[in-house]
């Protein structure tokens, strides 16, 4: 369809995964192969995504195309974004299999949490390649393409899980004229507007802006949760076409709702109420007067590129972001056997916390012949200060004194009512089967105003270098050092004031053999660490000290535990066939996790732990035909607890939140110039959200199905329409440890009016 943008700027060169910058290279062979010297200029204007399918990503670091990468790489693009009515990072994650995600169980941040081939990956979040350790809800309105590598990634990244990273490119002023933007109007409430504009103020400066405005609800939760968010995003671009270029931009995001932990667990089977006592799936457990979710994220980059020559360009990046993530959320709390009973007892969760970050990031890439090889390499430098407060409400209750079993026939004197009765009647109990969200809850909810603050300073030198050995053969391998210095101040207890000092090394190395030059077989194996006094917080927070006798068994707050370490090993291919439209990609890999802080008892942990996950993954993107499009694929994931400290009887057992089978399938089909339909499923097997409860807390398994037409009326106007969960299923997207699990939305329909002008 005419109408439709079949490319989108993603960035360049590429071969490894992870936070950094962008470059924009498209490298060019070489013309001799004797002393040193220049190649041939590069083509920095070259497209990096078309349709589905992705050459390259955002990050100077990967210093080969994708197709010779060893690596495995997915990368969504602006269009699957535009196909699927994606508003949100997890709308964009749901299209990859093998990614689950954890949302704020436990008091944890109600904020992205993404699970990478069964290792939580919420620290590893990246936007145009510098870390984003604030907690949000991600939206897309401002994203060209979203970049997922697969795998250890400390060698581009520093710490971090060992499963992968998530890097969200950003949407910058270019060199050419549009208007365009988005009216959207669905059920469960919904209305969207949003607007991306670009001019050129001058043969080489240019204005873009992006814009956002939304209130929607959530299918299937009773229409009570919701959510507003309005985001504005500009930026300049200065020298444009020339040398030196500049780019200058701002992302502001405002959101607010009622938050929603779902449904909870029938204890005697493990699994969600809905599932074996029959209650309706749409029930919403908290209170509208106390539960509350408000978010802001400003950040503000600066990037300069400079051309020292055709083939060596110097780019540096700057950033200073600040995020603000505050809630009370309802846990549907069955610690005391309510459920049993028909009750809900409205436990609050709830945390402020405000992160800041300034980054500064260096990157010299090139291409040059040295003896009778092609080299593509970078180096750069990382600088990085990162400021957390973490603090929380005091949420008090008119009936806080009567405990939490809602059943209670224990008589309070001075009213003459059951402490059940008075839960009940004040709003902290409610019917399982028939919950009143709008309860008169009497309480108060104040600020604590007694923050931890975590300080980190990172620096980082790191270099990458692809070797073209023949026509058939390249190596790719890169080195990182890393210093992290931490440090925790407690206002509420100074003696759990901390400070620690770490520093390692990590590395990579691929081989790729080309048999022909639309595919590629590679083997690659690459380290990650994480330094305990980083790791053990969700939040990717250092933690206070522990005894200074502690050694290898200590508190969880510890700071003198080795770090956690991975290493993943991994064999692949990658083909782009039909006359290099789709991209076909399969990979089986190893990830062993060791020194992983594992709970030997209450408050208590232990560097015994040890995890594994073997797997094998299929992917495709692109087309068969000019007018066919596919986008998906399969993963196959095979975890275990292999060393646990806590329990004899987790070893062995399946990682929480790491489905076994998952499959994600998008097609669509231009029936016409003007006319497009399609459709998507995704399917993900049982999951559990622990390892050593009986019985295990679990999800089941589950099949979702999406449908979309667009019709192009006006070569400006087009209509999309989006049935998402087209068959209503009831289904679940996580599960915790304890308390509920995550339910899915139900079916939603969206139309939306895409127009330019």
């Amino acid at each position: 369809m005419t109408f439709r943008r079949t490319a989108i700027a993603a960035a360049i060169l590429t071969t490894y995964a992870v936070p950094a910058v962008s470059r924009e290279d498209v490298q060019q062979p070489p013309t001799e192969a004797d002393d040193v010297q220049v190649l041939s200029p590069v083509d920095i204007e070259g497209k990096k995504v078309d349709g589905y399918k992705a050459e390259s990503v955002q990050s100077p670091k990967f210093t080969a195309p994708l197709l010779d990468t060893p690596r495995s790489f997915t990368v969504i693009s602006e269009d699957l974004l535009r196909d699927t009515a994606a508003d949100s990072l997890q709308d964009a994650l749901r299209q990859v299999p093998g990614i689950t995600f954890l949302a704020g169980e436990g008091g944890q941040p109600i904020a992205d949490r993404p699970v990478i081939r069964g290792i939580n990956s919420t620290a590893n979040l990246f936007v145009d390649g510098v870390r984003d350790i604030g907690s949000q809800t991600r939206r897309v309105f401002d994203i060209e393409s979203v970049e997922i590598l697969k795998g250890t990634d400390s060698v581009y990244a520093g710490r971090g899980g060992g499963g992968g990273s998530v890097n969200l490119v950003s949407k910058t002023a270019g060199g050419e004229d549009f208007q365009r933007g988005a009216v959207t109007i669905g059920t469960a409430d919904t209305l969207r507007a949003t607007v991306d504009g670009n001019w050129m103020v001058s043969d080489t400066a240019a204005f873009r802006v992006g814009v956002l405005g939304e209130k929607a609800g959530v299918p299937g939760r009773d229409s009570v949760v919701e959510s507003d968010a309005v985001g504005v995003s500009p930026s300049l671009a200065f020298g444009l076409g020339s040398q030196t270029r500049m780019t200058l931009d701002y992302y502001h995001l405002r959101e607010s709702g009622i938050p929603d932990y779902s449904i909870p667990y029938d204890l005697a089977s493990g699994e969600p109420v809905t599932e074996t006592l029959g209650i309706d799936e749409e029930n919403f457990y908290g209170l509208l007067n106390r539960d509350f979710l408000e978010g802001e994220t400003d950040i503000a980059t600066a990037i300069v590129h400079h051309e020292l020559t055709p083939n060596l360009r110097l780019r540096n990046l700057t950033r200073w972001g600040k995020s603000t993530n505050s809630y009370v959320v309802t846990n549907p709390d069955d610690s005391r056997g309510n459920v049993e009973d028909g009750f809900v007892y409205r436990s609050s969760k709830n945390r402020w916390s405000q992160t800041k970050t300034l980054a500064n990031q260096t990157d010299l890439s090139g291409v040059a012949v040295a003896g009778r090889f092609e080299h593509s390499y970078n180096i750069g430098l990382e600088f990085i200060r990162e400021n957390k407060e973490q603090d929380g409400y005091n949420v008090v209750s008119a009936a806080s004194a009567f405990g939490s079993d809602c059943s209670s026939t224990e008589v309070d004197p001075a009213s003459g009512m059951t402490f059940g009765e008075l839960l009940r009647a004040n709003g902290d109990c409610t019917s399982l089967a028939s919950p009143t969200p709008a309860d008169a809850w009497m309480g108060t909810v104040t600020r604590r105003n007694t923050p931890t603050v975590y300080e980190t300073d990172a620096t980082a030198i790191y270099a990458f270098d692809t070797v073209k050995l023949s026509d058939h053969w390249q190596i790719s391998a890169g080195l990182r050092w890393d210093r992290y210095e931490t440090e925790a101040t407690s206002a509420s207890d100074p003696t759990l004031n901390a400070y620690a000092d770490d520093t390692f090394i990590n590395y990579q190395l691929g081989a790729v053999f080309k048999p022909v030059a639309n595919g590629s077989i590679y083997v690659s194996y690459g380290t990650q660490t994480t330094p305990a006094t980083l790791g053990t917080g969700d939040e990717d927070t250092p933690q206070p000290d522990s005894p200074a006798d502690c050694t290898r068994r200590c508190r969880r707050d510890n700071t003198q535990l080795d770090p956690e370490e991975s290493v993943n090993i991994e064999l692949g291919t990658k083909w782009d066939l039909f006359d290099e439209r789709l991209r076909v990609t399969a990979a089986i890999f190893d990830i062993t996790r060791e020194n992983a802080s594992i709970e030997v008892s209450a408050g208590v942990f232990e560097q015994v732990g040890e995890t594994r996950v073997t797997g094998a993954e299929i992917g495709f993107a692109g087309g068969i035909t000019e007018r066919w499009h596919l986008f998906g694929g399969y993963s196959y994931l095979d975890s275990e607890l292999v060393r646990s400290g806590f329990e004899d009887t987790a070893e062995g057992q399946q990682l929480t939140n790491t489905p076994e089978h998952s499959v994600s399938l998008l097609t669509n089909y231009d029936l016409t110039e003007r006319l497009t339909i399609g459709g998507g499923a995704n399917y993900v097997s049982e999951v559990f959200g622990s390892v050593t409860s009986d019985p295990r807390k679990t999800v089941p398994a589950y099949w979702r199905y999406d449908a979309m037409a667009a019709w192009e009326i006006l070569d400006a106007v087009e209509v999309q329409l989006n049935v998402q969960n087209l068959t209503d299923e009831v289904y679940y997207t996580k599960a915790y440890a304890s308390h509920y699990a995550a339910k899915g939305p139900g079916r939603q329909v969206l139309l939306t009016t895409h127009f330019s002008f």
